[in-house]
């Protein structure tokens, strides 16, 4: 009949259909992952304690480096204090990529995720994942010129 309500079927698709319409523009809202040129990744300890801390760095969706860093305790007499500092990766090429950067504490079984994002495309990224004075990870980048 002309001019009736519409069925409950017609309801249910036109308000799906709309929501599908509103949700496929969220989409839109994120943008895409930055590729970089990212230099390399550290660690620096800066806790009383030594610690064991194992990272991953992911280039394109592809593990490129995967390490596991034993630092030193900061204020330890028996070791240098260049032993408070590691590397994870620094023979990363020298093209842009989409990086993501995966690390935890050994003994805890939650990773940290970072994208790698740079303040424009003419720059190098360099990050250093940091255990603070209590024992947390802190993830902090450096920029460069290209």
């Amino acid at each position: 009949m002309r001019g009736s309500p519409p069925n409950r079927r017609r309801f249910l698709l036109g308000a799906l259909g709309g929501i599908g319409g509103a949700l496929s523009g969220c989409s839109l809202l994120h943008d895409p992952k930055p590729a970089v040129v990212l230099e390399s990744v550290s660690v620096r300890n800066l806790d009383d304690e030594a610690h064991t801390i194992e990272a991953e760095v992911i280039r394109n969706e592809t593990t490129v480096a995967r390490k596991t860093v034993h630092v030193t305790a900061m204020k330890s007499e028996r070791h240098p204090a260049s032993s408070t500092l590691g590397v994870v990766a620094d023979d990363l090429k020298s093209e842009p990529a989409v990086y993501e950067l995966r690390t935890k504490l050994a003994q805890e079984g939650t990773w940290h995720e970072v994208s790698a994002k740079s303040r424009s495309s003419e720059q190098r990224v360099r990050y250093e994942i940091r255990i603070t004075e209590s024992g947390s990870l802190e993830v902090w980048s450096s920029f460069s010129p290209r």
